[in-house]
């Protein structure tokens, strides 16, 4: 997806609550740079407490990009993420203007560097249903309904991830 860009673009990543912020800010003063979010959470308007979004006049002193723009109760993917991230680090390549990704989502970054691979679109109606039938079975028994679909599917994916065993069955129920 980075394909055909000529600027330098900089990642501060991590875990939890080890200055990836205050890093990117001193950073992002240092070189003129604009510090775009790549934390899942920090994307929702109405998750400040829970997330270390970086203060009203911190953002004011440096350009913040992607922080506590959606509404909490918009489905917001990391295809969507990534759609967002290139419109500005090519709005920053036409100004001269370092892009500075910081979050710990690593698949966001993953995906933004890597690329993702081609889904087909699920309907809400089966995204909504997979949670239901989740709720319904237990992860357990989601899980075995997962292994009679897709038997190989839980190869590369914990029997713990609820999300992606959802994705699973949606494209399945989806798509036959």
């Amino acid at each position: 997806m980075l394909n055909n860009l000529n600027q330098t673009i900089y990642f501060i990543t991590g875990p939890t609550a080890i200055g990836k912020s205050d890093l990117a800010i001193r950073f992002a003063k240092k070189v003129n740079g604009v510090i775009i979010n790549a934390d899942s959470m920090q994307v929702y308007s109405n998750l400040k407490i829970l997330s270390a979004r970086p203060k009203k006049k911190i953002i004011n002193k440096v350009n913040h990009e992607l922080y506590g723009y959606v509404e909490g109760s918009e489905r917001y993917s990391v295809a969507n993420w990534c759609n967002d991230v290139l419109k500005i680090i090519d709005k920053n390549e036409k100004k001269n203007l370092p892009s500075i990704l910081v979050g710990g989502t690593g698949m966001y970054i993953e995906s933004l560097i890597k690329g993702l691979i081609e889904m087909p679109s699920i309907p809400e109606f089966y995204k909504k249903e997979s949670g239901k039938f989740l709720k319904q079975k237990g992860l357990k028994n989601f899980t075995k309904e997962i292994l009679l679909l897709d038997p190989k599917a839980l190869n590369s994916i914990s029997e713990n991830d609820s999300s992606r065993l959802r994705r699973i069955w949606e494209i399945y129920k989806s798509t036959g």
